[in-house]
């Protein structure tokens, strides 16, 4: 079965299909100048087998008796 859409209709469609791509044209953009501005002062660290790191963990994270389902 195969619909007949009136000009207008196709017309409109276009219209729409334009605009969309417009607007994802103009997050992206946007979305890209967010980035930029976040990354600004950024540091690209590179580590190698055998660096010695600082890592912090905090206390909430390990607590001192874990309470869960499984445990009775």
């Amino acid at each position: 079965m195969k619909y007949r859409f009136s000009f207008e209709s196709q017309e409109r469609f276009k219209e729409i299909k334009k605009l969309y791509k417009q607007i994802r044209a103009q997050i992206r953009k946007i979305n890209a100048s967010y980035k930029a501005r976040t990354n600004k002062h950024q540091q690209s660290m590179v580590f190698k087998l055998g660096d010695l790191v600082w890592l912090h963990l905090r206390k909430e994270i390990f607590s001192s008796r874990r309470l869960n389902k499984l445990m009775t």
